[in-house]
């Protein structure tokens, strides 16, 4: 065990020297339990179990020792063998089984230890000292109740779920709460009351104190908890219950939100898979594979080569912070904690949004070193002959025409069809008919003709409609092929950072909480040949 956790232990009361984990376990837990010792230790049941099992180092050496001049049967010594190890696992995992017992923590943490292989008994005895030092030893919450680990664990979880609750009211509508065993009582506390419950839990009666000096005790204002301890002495100890309930429904609100905000870029942009760091991204994008061609009798297969082109592009770090103050707790001000995230979650989405858009309205230099749209790319023409003109159905017979005409890297025809019409708001509505109506105006002459556009046509549009393309210019519209037929625009998240990242800390100096809201990511254009545009 290195120095710190000793020193840990000899702050609970270990004697000093006292270094043998088994009898370190025994002693944490008559402190848990308010006795000296234990009164029935379960580890005798190993003790004879393991009687007549060998040691490694036993095993060792007796490899060393001179082999006995009689024939050995090899099935008999592979079968004793299996029979000694068998024995041995089973010794390790009933005594890391009872050592957590004796300890008192959960099952779940004993069967995490003992699946693991690789974790032998030392290991496991040292992870099970570590988890029995950070209990609240002899703490005491309200009267005479000692807290446990398990109770603990239970306070917090009902606590978070209520107070995610209570959070989610008003601003969440379609995502559903996390709930918990008791998470009613804490659904209707405010605030303050909820730091209240957390300071009492750390042994300390919040009636006794001002509610400034609540707020900072459940805050984890150093100086006031210094103070207060050496008021109350053992019956006191920190448990960080406040800031983690706290910082629990911050985020869960914060990134319900996100999910909630509207974006329309995964219509149309596929998302790459995530990143380890901010080094440049190497984009491939391939050509397509040649035809078939026809093989004589006897001939052999013609080799047909791809070849490809490298889109390179990286990712920025996006952010922002906003305070959780002192004054906030005192005032009970539960309106402003739930709100904040909720706007910091829906900044995220947009902030997103922004980044797709702004990449493709910058109309960016292409692999072939042609913009994104223009009439001088060497596989074709992807951009409207004329000025742009509202989507109709020679507009779009236009844009199917240029994109089904697109050849690949290897002089292919590709033959695509878009499947997406991406209009401003401007043509929201004249692109929703087309693409809804049951038939064509009377006035063309056309009644009776389903539309080509709708869900069951031949030529089936998803309208994407976004306001973004209205700040850029109000009368240019875009068809989009699916990007599974082609590369067409990708997205890429740093891992761990699909969805924005919360972060806390707390500043003494100004009595605050900051949270830090970030998300990585980086958007390109990969393709020119999936996009037509009815644009200048």
């Amino acid at each position: 065990m290195d120095e710190s956790l000793m020193k840990t232990l000899a702050g609970l009361g270990v004697p000093e020297g006292m270094t043998d984990p088994s009898a370190i376990i025994a002693f944490l837990a008559g402190k848990l339990s308010g006795e000296s010792e234990p009164e029935d230790s379960p580890m005798g049941e190993v003790e004879s179990m393991a009687g007549d099992y060998k040691k490694p180092e036993d095993e060792a050496q007796r490899a060393e020792a001179p082999a006995e001049e009689k024939p050995v049967d090899a099935q008999e010594e592979i079968k004793a063998e299996v029979e000694r190890q068998l024995k041995a696992d089973k010794v390790r995992r009933q005594t890391i089984l009872n050592h957590c017992k004796l300890a008192k923590l959960e099952r779940s943490f004993a069967d995490s230890l003992i699946e693991d292989e690789t974790v032998t008994v030392q290991v496991a005895q040292e992870r099970i000292i570590r988890a029995m030092a950070q209990q609240p030893l002899g703490a005491v919450t309200g009267s005479n109740i000692r807290a446990t680990e398990s109770e603990q664990d239970k306070f917090e979880a009902a606590a978070k779920a209520g107070f995610t609750q209570r959070c989610f009211q008003g601003n969440i509508t379609k995502t559903q709460a996390q709930k918990a065993e008791g998470d009613s009582h804490f659904k209707s506390l405010g605030v303050y009351r909820l730091a209240e419950a957390c300071v009492r839990r750390m042994g300390i009666d919040p009636e006794k104190h001002s509610k400034s000096e609540v707020a900072r005790m459940a805050m984890g204002h150093k100086p006031t908890l210094d103070r207060v301890k050496r008021a109350v002495g053992d019956a006191y100890h920190t448990t960080g219950s406040f800031q983690n309930i706290l910082f629990d429904g911050l985020n869960n609100t914060l990134r319900a939100a996100y999910e909630e905000a509207p974006y329309t870029w995964s219509f149309w942009v596929r998302q790459r898979q995530s990143v380890e760091d901010f080094k440049d991204i190497h984009a491939t994008q391939l050509s397509e594979f040649q035809n078939l061609e026809v093989v004589p009798e006897g001939k052999e297969y013609p080799e047909k080569k791809m070849s490809d082109r490298r889109k390179t592009y990286n990712i920025d770090k996006f952010g922002a912070n906003f305070s959780v103050t002192w004054e906030t707790i005192v005032n009970d001000n539960l309106d402003a904690l739930s709100r904040i995230p909720t706007m910091q979650g829906t900044a995220a989405r947009r902030t997103q949004e922004k980044l797709v858009y702004d990449t493709f309205l910058s109309n960016p230099l292409m692999p072939d070193g042609v913009a994104l749209f223009s009439a001088s790319h060497a596989s074709g023409r992807n951009i409207t002959a004329v000025s742009p003109a509202a989507p109709s159905e020679a507009t779009l017979d236009e844009g199917f025409e240029l994109m089904s005409k697109q050849v690949g890297l290897n002089g292919s025809l590709l033959n695509l069809t878009p499947s997406v019409l991406l209009v401003p708001q401007k043509y929201s509505a004249t692109a929703l008919r087309i693409t809804n109506s049951l038939s064509f105006a009377q006035s063309n002459g056309n009644e009776g003709i389903s539309s080509l556009y709708g869900v069951n046509g031949v030529r089936p549009l998803q309208v994407v409609t976004t306001a973004l393309l209205d700040n850029n210019n109000t009368t240019n519209w875009y068809l989009i092929a699916s990007s599974s037929l082609v590369d067409t625009a990708e997205i890429v998240f740093l891992q761990g950072e699909e969805s924005p990242v919360l972060e806390n800390e707390w500043t003494m100096l100004s009595d605050k909480w900051d949270f830090k809201i970030r998300q990585s990511m980086g958007c390109a254009m990969i393709d020119h040949v999936g996009f037509y545009g009815n644009r200048t």
